[in-house]
């Protein structure tokens, strides 16, 4: 391997529990098991695991503006279109994330009446934010 990738510092391995939750019960669990690379000199296990953290932090908030939000489904490349539109994709998911957890979920909370979500947006004392 060294040959290929001779930059190669060490490998770790990484396991990881998740434990599905619905309604507060326990629905299932998982175990799963990654191997990260890196370039690292003698790193910490507390290091990697941060920065695997971190990684995973940006990757769902992208997960959220692709999948939830359909940033990646705007085809406008013209002018200021494309910063235009990461902006208020970026504005509505903290919006969003004020109103619920889950951006998916806080949409359901509110898409069906605007008072609704102008009420959780314009309140900081409702019970409703997360």
């Amino acid at each position: 391997m060294q040959a290929n990738w001779p930059t190669i510092r060490c490998i770790a391995k990484i396991t990881r529990y998740r434990e599905h939750l619905r309604g507060g019960i326990l629905t299932k669990k998982e175990t799963g098991i990654t191997y990260l690379i890196s370039s690292l000199k003698d790193p910490e296990p507390e290091g990697i695991l941060g920065l695997n953290r971190n990684h995973w932090l940006i990757e769902i908030m992208h997960r959220d503006k692709d999948v939830t939000l359909g940033e990646d489904r705007y085809t406008n490349r013209l002018d200021h279109a494309p910063r235009n539109i990461f902006t208020l994709i970026s504005a509505t998911l903290t919006l969003l994330k004020k109103i619920g957890k889950s951006p998916t979920r806080a949409i359901e909370k509110v898409q069906d009446n605007r008072n609704t979500a102008i009420s959780f947006l314009t309140n900081e004392n409702s019970p409703h934010f997360h």
